[in-house]
């Protein structure tokens, strides 16, 4: 691309804008203009021969390097500036009459070399140098690189043609015979031919453009490369238009043309160097080897060495772990080798499970412990029966009943007596289909059936009829309490269908259709995200686009692209404006909060963690390029261990100390440290001062190009040290608790003062630290109060060591009924998705746990402001009744000031059985019948609705958009553990897979 893009440039400038010339001054124009301003650019055009390919390969080496026409010297000469030659010290501190090629590598500070005035005599000396002659012999000095093998290689990986095609496209006579190719070489030393004849195996025309080139040199360039640089001076000299000899232009005068023509190199030297005309000093003599010191016998260098201890404790490490592993593999039996793990056993109704294994064998199952010891056998011969049971309630339990048994998948306590039954509890599907299979395994090896039966729709049909018969005679004689529900069930499906049975082709719908359904209402409730990551990631991708181009063909891509590197400047600067709590929660309050998603900033972080440690694996092949650049390999240095790039370099020492700092951070981030110690996250992720500082000082040393990455980090920096001392004006300002009171299940209420001009919103959250914990560690909570009380109050559940300690300190004094509480700091508030309820007409709070902390303050918000137009069903899920014990006088409170009824609360017992279990059935019973007599919960003596069992979410939105028909977006707020919220999240697809989309994911 870029010499497609410099060859229009050279075009446009010849033929569209006669004015500027080839760079657009007058002096620049009496040189001969470069490569990329001609038309002609012949690059890697494939129907003649490249002329710029062959004259670099031919008449010059890469930069620094020795002439590949092997006029490369022995050694060079040490003149003053009276033109006496100077003596050069050696290694064994001999004297020597000139510095030796070869003894001269890996020695920057060379002895002879001290002094700026050494330098100048090194230079003279190279002036007057006699070089060697033009022939097929390599110095002895450098002879032992493998610079010319390496110039062959390139040769051939460029594509170089042959050397009798390369004499024949240029128009040189063909070349037959060996002989023939340098006449003069085969009569004076004819071994020279014989040899590389021999080396091509007779064949000519395999022979290569360099060996060819050099054979025909004897002591000039030879007929090939002679026509090479020529042919290639004039293509220059013709495709440029502003050439000093064409007339035709109109930029010189023929005086002029004159004057340059009559301008050697030798004048231009005398012109701009303070030499005279006789100088520099000749050179006495050729040099040769003798008088001069041997070199060095060549010696081989590990790049590795001194690593060897690293490098076998390494695998010494890995060779223990792995006899470890065998070991552990040898104690384990024979039988072992069938064993079934990864479950539990039922042992009672008051007894814990107990994880077990299942060993299968011919005739038997063995059920053992982690020993290895047996518990239990059942065996699988005839006459026995056993009767495998999955259970359909849950999908995680698979009963085993041994003789006469008949199991159902009712409780093993309904179950006839003298049956003898093994309940076996998988955590996953996916281990008791393992199970399943390898129990299918076995019985084939016996000899033995696995019969299967599956209900068919009828037989189902049969019992959930027979069931709702023995059932509703009770829903009767209690008042008609579940006369809903009834009605609900006899109006099913296969009464509109007027069938005896329930048949799937009703709810057969084209699957193409769902999912292109489904991705239409993704990417509408998520179109935020969807943006703003699309340009985030856009942007990234135009700093890491130079290799394809980008920079070449857009001004765009000219400023923006610089590489890997500058993308991960952007990405590493900008991300800083995520975690400016107080900015986030200003603009959610502007219209920028229609395009952005700010709740979702660490969500965002996450995933731009994700994409940068792609990008950063991805390049690994480019990256590796990188060292060559940086270490040029031409006899200059010594090349340095692996061990001195990594720790005696700042670059190394930087890079390996980011890592360090990245993988603290990391591990100490995620969900198991978090929860065991907090203080342990906290302190380790205040490393982000370091680890920015490292990165500043990882990019001062130009690596790859000059320090950028202060371009990308002063304005989002600026912004977040703005953003933090606007905390810290507010955050140590002691705050007293006016009351603290511990609540049933954990929880702590802390009510405090309000501070002077703290305004906030229902739903938003706050840092709180205690005094007498520290006063550096600030956890998140969210408010319980409401925007129009004088105080402040937080409802604290004890989970972890720093809440738990909370607690304790807060707990009320034994003797002293005057102590007071220790104060606190405050920071905040912050913004949260759950402050945007009175947004919507009709709002669904969905709450697990603690997770109903910022409902509480929304509810006692909402009933406050009475004006406010908005309907609220607030959904409570719990495990027990006790669980809701603190949160019930807010309820109560809310409900005697609901005189509106804008408030719907239902709360739901997940920790009881299952639906049709008896126990269950008579707390319906008495739970419905308490409501109707009553109307209040006979679990919580509220008046809110009390359900038994997890929330079914797609029937209850199908009824809430049949009530409310007119409403067009239904916001759905939730704050639940990530179960939960997967459940809501699949009820909420499942309504829109059915082509109703009235609901906003939820946030």
């Amino acid at each position: 691309m870029s010499w497609e893009v410099q060859r229009f440039d050279g075009w446009y400038n010849n033929l569209m804008e006669h004015r500027w010339g080839s760079k657009g001054s007058r002096l620049q124009r009496l040189v001969p203009a470069s490569y990329a301003d001609g038309v002609y650019q012949p690059f890697r055009e494939p129907h003649l021969p490249n002329p710029r390919a062959l004259s670099n390969t031919a008449m010059r080496g890469p930069a620094g390097q020795a002439s590949l026409r092997d006029r490369t010297v022995l050694g060079g000469l040490l003149p003053n500036a009276s033109c006496h030659f100077q003596g050069v010290i050696n290694r064994n501190s001999s004297v020597s009459r000139a510095l030796r090629v070869c003894n001269s590598y890996w020695s920057r500070e060379h002895p002879n070399l001290q002094r700026a005035e050494d330098v100048d005599s090194l230079l003279l000396g190279m002036a007057s140098q006699i070089a060697e002659r033009e022939d097929h012999v390599v110095v002895e000095d450098f002879s032992r690189t493998d610079h010319l093998a390496s110039c062959l290689q390139r040769g051939r990986d460029v594509g170089l043609p042959s050397y009798t095609k390369t004499r024949a496209a240029l128009g040189l006579p063909p070349v037959t015979r060996w002989q023939d190719v340098n006449p003069a070489l085969f009569r004076s030393d004819g071994t020279v031919l014989e040899a590389t004849a021999a080396l091509y195996n007779q064949d000519l025309s395999r022979l290569e453009l360099l060996p060819g080139g050099l054979l025909e040199s004897y002591g000039d360039p030879g007929p090939l490369f002679s026509t090479i640089v020529v042919d290639q001076f004039v293509r220059l000299r013709d495709g440029d238009r502003y050439w000093f000899e064409n007339s035709r232009n109109g930029l010189f005068s023929e005086k002029e043309i004159a004057e340059i023509r009559n301008t050697s190199l030798q004048d231009v030297l005398v012109a701009v160097t303070n030499v005279n005309p006789g100088d520099p000093c000749p050179q006495p003599r050729q040099l040769s080897t003798e008088g001069l010191p041997a070199c060095a016998p060549p010696v081989m260098r590990a790049y590795f060495e001194g690593m060897s201890l690293l490098s076998a404790w390494i695998v010494a490490e890995l060779w223990r772990r792995y006899l470890k592993r065998l070991q552990g593999q040898s104690r384990q039996s024979i039988m072992s080798e069938k064993l079934v793990g990864s479950m539990k056993e039922w042992q009672g109704r008051k007894e814990p499970c107990r994880p077990v294994l299942v060993h299968l064998q011919p005739g038997q199952i063995h059920v053992v412990d982690g020993r290895l010891s047996v518990l239990r056998t059942v065996q699988l011969r005839p006459p026995q029966q056993v009767h495998l049971i999955l259970s359909s309630n849950r999908g995680d339990a698979v009963p085993y009943c041994s003789g006469s048994a008949r199991s159902m998948t009712c409780p093993p306590r309904l179950l006839p007596p003298r049956n003898k039954i093994h309940v076996l509890l998988f955590d996953l599907g996916e281990e008791r289909q393992v199970m399943l299979e390898n129990l299918r395994g076995a019985l084939k090896e016996s000899g033995l059936s696995f019969q299967e039966w599956e209900p068919r729709e009828q037989e189902l049909m049969r019992a959930a009829v027979c069931m709702w018969d023995r059932i509703c005679p009770c829903m009767s004689a209690c008042g008609g309490a579940l006369t809903c529900s009834g009605s609900t069930l006899a109006s099913g499906p296969w009464q509109r269908e007027s069938r005896d049975f329930l048949s799937p082709r009703k709810f057969q719908r084209n699957r193409g259709h769902q999912t292109v359904q489904q991705f239409k209402r993704f990417v509408e409730n998520y179109r935020r995200r969807i943006g703003c990551l699309a340009v985030f990631y856009t942007v990234a991708g135009a700093f890491a686009a130079h290799h394809v181009g980008i920079t070449d063909t857009t001004l765009v891509g000219i400023i923006l692209s610089r590489g890997t590197a500058a993308s991960v400047s952007f990405m590493f600067s900008y991300i800083l404006l995520t975690m400016s709590g107080n900015l986030v929660t200003f603009l959610r309050e502007t219209f920028l909060n229609r395009y952005v998603p700010f709740d979702a900033a660490v969500d965002f972080i996450a995933s731009t963690a994700i994409s940068y440690t792609v990008q950063a694996m991805c390049p690994l092949s480019i990256l590796s390029c990188l060292f060559p650049g940086l270490f040029h390999d031409n006899g200059s240095e010594l090349p340095q261990k692996c061990y001195w790039w990594f720790f005696q370099t700042v670059r190394g020492l930087t890079g390996v100390m980011l890592f360090l700092v990245l993988a603290i951070m990391y591990i100490f981030a995620s969900h198991h440290f978090r929860r065991r110690s907090f203080r342990g996250f906290w302190l380790t992720h205040h490393l982000y001062i370091l680890l920015y500082v490292l990165l500043i000082i990882h990019g001062s040393f130009a690596l790859i190009q000059l320090p950028r990455f202060h371009i990308f980090f002063l304005v989002p920096v600026l912004i977040y040290m703005g953003d933090k001392l606007v905390s810290l004006s507010r955050k140590k300002v002691e705050i007293s608790v006016v009351k603290a009171e511990l609540l049933p299940s954990g929880v702590t209420h802390l009510e405090f003062q309000r501070p002077q001009g703290f305004e906030y919103k229902s739903g938003q959250w706050v840092r709180i630290a205690c005094l007498a914990l520290g006063t550096n560690e600030y956890h998140p909570f969210t408010l319980t109060s409401a925007p129009h009380e004088d105080t402040l109050s937080l409802h604290i559940r004890a989970v972890g060591p720093w809440t738990t300690r909370l607690r304790e300190i807060y707990s009320p004094p034994t003797g002293d009924s005057c102590a007071k509480h220790p104060k606190l700091y405050l920071d905040g508030p912050f913004g949260e998705g759950h402050q945007e309820w009175h947004k919507f007409e009709v709002s669904v709070l969905v709450g697990g746990g603690i997770g109903v902390t910022p409902f509480a303050s929304i509810l006692k918000d909402l009933v406050f402001m009475s004006s406010v137009s908005c309907q609220v069903f607030c959904r409570k899920v719990t495990q027990t009744q006790r669980q809701f014990e603190w949160l019930a006088d807010i309820i109560r409170e809310v409900e005697e000031n609901d005189h509106q009824d804008l408030v719907s609360v239902h709360i739901y017992i997940t920790q009881l059985a299952e639906k049709f279990d008896l126990r269950t059935t008579m707390l319906y019973i008495c739970e419905w019948h308490f409501q109707k007599v009553l109307n209040r919960s006979l679990f919580t003596g509220l008046g809110s609705i009390s359900h038994l069992g997890r929330p079914p979410f797609e029937p209850f939105f199908n009824s809430l958009q049949k009530v409310h028909p007119q409403v067009q977006k239904i916001g759905v707020f939730s704050c639940d553990p990530p179960w939960h919220d997967q459940e809501c999240g699949k009820g909420l697809s499942a309504h829109q897979q059915a082509g109703r989309d009235s609901f906003l994911p939820p946030s």
